[in-house]
């Protein structure tokens, strides 16, 4: 297994083009378009169909004009130098900034920045502005490909106006939220003398196969908030669909026909059910909310009254998937799952009466953000999201793990056969690499909401497959002082999903927030007794 350092790099694609997948159900939808959309305010449907209207409303609400971006180079190989370099993209704010303030670092995800940087340095109304504002900070968003050294290379060499703000001068705070915070955790603990603190939020450090356990969170999150009467007549609607599909011939053709038309039956039973699960897409970054195509839409429409035990037994389940079937969103969901793979022209049913009747929804995924994404999950992480058989389940039992790793092979023909895919996910050498959920670098603040279904593989997952004996604490630990293993100084926000910290108006983080803001004070002046030159008098506290 390669160094931690380079592990980011074993991506097929080093060089990340677009908007990335990141982490979510189904690898092909843009998750961090819908988080920051979320965050923005931003209704489900317009991020997901007119996603250049995130990066318009991030400017609005901004200063009203454009964050400009910086590029530095970097090595392709940082033990290689003769593999040559390629520019890296940056964007900086000095807005806040005081000499003598930290270097505040956001990472931006997997893929474009741009939206990202627009947001939280464009305007001083969000939640990284405010801890520029208070610690006095200089703002920084990053544009990363998948090596851990590319940062501490570029922060090593980072002057703004010939000044010297590297890690020896300034104190480095690195924070981010999903893979980004993993890669924040990561990072501190590897390069501590670059990164001085993190803000590790909603990070899934340790990888693992089966993440079957990410619906069981969509399980809970729905029934926390009036919908377990709806998770029960989903559970019906997919069992009788399965039942359908086992029939095969004539049944298994017309349940497809339902739903798709009839030139959507050659679609494999997987296929079919997993564009079906398009319904969930939005639950991590708005819970069950996020307008018209949201778990609450959905459910409404089923059944108004909400009964708590669901309105299957009483109209009939064959009854109920037709209903579901004709829930206008649905078709939407189920072409936008088709447009990413194969030739991207998805249009079941006709939906479009321009373009011609074509509902394909197998095939590989085209786009270089998902494809760099669906190789890093296949060889390293794993999160493959199956259904979560049981009482709870949401999806089909097509949509297996068998399924799910088929996708990788699909995408990748030949891979597997050269060696260069492995059978399944190596998650456990991941693991062994970075350490997982037991990592405990020191200065680091974890975060995570109570339904995030990815709060499932942090250090403050509480799953009966999780470490046990964990103590989550809000008692600020010394400065450089790592807590054992059975310790975390962490937060769960209560009745949250993926990254809520990012989200302002959602005052249940705020308690989030201000811990990692009581931290850093607690923390600053230990940097300060270490490097400030005599005389120079820092302005964070």
């Amino acid at each position: 297994m390669v160094s931690l350092t380079h592990i980011f790099s074993k991506a097929l694609l080093t060089l990340l083009v677009g908007q990335s997948a990141a982490l979510s159900f189904l690898p092909g939808i843009k998750a961090n378009n819908l988080q920051l959309a979320s965050v923005l305010g931003i209704d489900g449907h317009t991020a997901r169909f007119n996603p250049e209207k995130i990066a318009e409303t991030a400017i609005s609400r901004g200063s009203g004009s454009e964050v400009p971006a910086r590029r530095i180079s970097i090595p392709i190989d940082h033990e290689d130098p003769s593999m040559g370099t390629y520019q890296n993209r940056y964007w900086v704010s000095a807005d806040f900034y005081k000499p003598g303030g930290p270097v505040f670092v956001l990472d931006a995800g997997e893929g474009n920045a741009y939206s990202v940087a627009q947001s939280y340095l464009g305007g001083s109304d969000n939640f990284f502005a405010e801890y520029l504002k208070e610690f006095n900070g200089l703002g920084l968003v990053w544009e990363h490909r998948q090596a851990l050294a590319d940062l501490p290379y570029f922060a090593e060499k980072f002057t703004l106006n010939g000044t010297d703000l590297s890690p020896k001068s300034s104190p480095w705070i690195m924070l981010g939220g999903s893979y980004p915070g993993m890669r924040a955790a990561f990072t501190r603990n590897e390069y501590p003398d670059t990164i001085f603190a993190s803000f590790a939020m909603s990070a899934p450090v340790e990888a693992r196969v089966n993440m079957t356990i990410y619906f069981e969170q969509v399980y809970r999150g729905m029934v926390a908030n009036g919908l377990g009467g709806c998770a029960k007549d989903l559970k019906a609607i997919n069992d009788y669909i399965d039942s359908q599909l086992d029939k095969k011939g004539q049944a298994a053709d017309a349940i497809k026909t339902l739903f798709l038309g009839k030139e959507g039956i050659h679609n494999s039973n997987g296929d079919f059910t997993a564009a079906l699960g398009s319904i969930y897409n939005l639950f991590q970054s708005y819970g069950v909310d996020g307008g018209e195509e949201s778990l609450s839409q959905l459910c409404s429409y089923l059944d108004k009254g909400a009964s708590p035990n669901g309105i299957a037994r009483k109209i009939g389940v064959k009854e109920l998937t037709e209903k579901f079937a004709a829930w206008p969103p649905l078709l939407y969901l189920i072409n936008q799952w088709g447009s990413q793979v194969g030739n991207g022209d998805s249009n079941c049913k006709g939906q479009n009466n321009s373009t011609e009747t074509v509902c394909e929804l197998g095939g590989q995924f085209t786009d270089p953000d998902t494809i760099s994404w669906t190789w890093q999950y296949c060889t390293e992480w794993g999160y493959l999201q199956a259904d979560n058989v049981g009482p709870h389940s949401l999806l089909s039992k097509y949509q297996s793990l068998e399924y799910q790793q088929s996708l990788c092979y699909r995408q990748f023909p030949g891979a597997k056969e050269s060696g260069l895919l492995p059978e399944h996910p190596e998650a456990n050498e991941t693991n062994a690499e970075t350490g997982g959920w037991t990592i405990r670098p020191s200065n680091v603040f974890w975060s995570a909401g109570e339904f995030d279904p990815w709060r499932t593989l942090t250090p403050l997952s509480n799953e009966t497959f999780a470490p046990k004996g964990v103590q989550i604490s809000t008692n600020i630990p010394k400065c450089g002082v790592e807590t054992p293993e059975n310790v975390l100084f962490g937060y769960v926000i209560p009745r949250a999903e993926h990254c809520f910290d990012y989200d302002l108006s959602y005052k249940p983080a705020d308690k989030s927030r201000k811990l990692f803001s009581l931290a850093l004070k607690k923390w600053l002046p230990c940097w300060r007794s270490e490097h400030a030159p005599k005389g120079v008098q820092r302005k964070w506290i």
